[in-house]
């Protein structure tokens, strides 16, 4: 089976033409996600990350000339990832500044900026979506974004900042 992935990747990589490394299994009559188990499974979730980083910079770049075409102000965040030390998960996360409205793509975390001097508050995506509600909105796109024009009231960061995580402690 890691041989089978070895292969994926250098396909996937390598192809010209988007592909995708999602893997799927009959059920019931109806197709769903599926991944191996353990270490080979481990690898295809990263080979997934890496593709999935690649996609929303392509994603951002066509946002971008379109946005700036028709004269629109709006920061198109970036899909980061961060490799964590203690395990080579890769953690994806994007970042959310104070005054700036952004296009957040869909990440394991978003990383808080109230300011220049004040310490970066990192936060599970799904924290900061229940927290946010509709001031998240999602937009319709295939690579889920979301349009938020105003940073967090005062009470939603007060909840934000009793949940804050790391990238140590983030769940890939």
């Amino acid at each position: 089976m890691t041989i089978l992935i070895d292969q994926a990747r250098a396909i996937l990589l390598e192809n010209s033409r988007p592909l995708s490394a999602e893997m799927l299994e009959l059920v019931d009559g109806s197709w769903r996600p599926w991944c191996p188990p353990g270490e080979v499974g481990q690898k295809l979730r990263r080979l997934q990350r890496e593709l999935l980083v690649g996609d929303y910079a392509q994603q951002k770049q066509a946002l971008d000339s379109t946005l700036e075409k028709a004269g629109r102000d709006v920061f198109v965040a970036t899909h980061s990832l961060v490799e964590r030390k203690e395990d080579n998960q890769l953690i994806s996360y994007a970042v959310l500044a104070k005054g700036v409205y952004t296009w957040l793509p869909k990440t394991d975390l978003v990383c808080l900026l109230e300011g220049e001097t004040a310490d970066a508050l990192f936060v599970s995506m799904g924290d900061f979506l229940a927290c946010a509600g509709s001031a998240a909105k999602r937009l319709p796109y295939v690579l889920p974004r979301y349009e938020v024009q105003e940073f967090p009231d005062p009470h939603c960061m007060a909840q934000l900042r009793e949940r804050a995580t790391s990238i140590a402690e983030a769940k890939a």
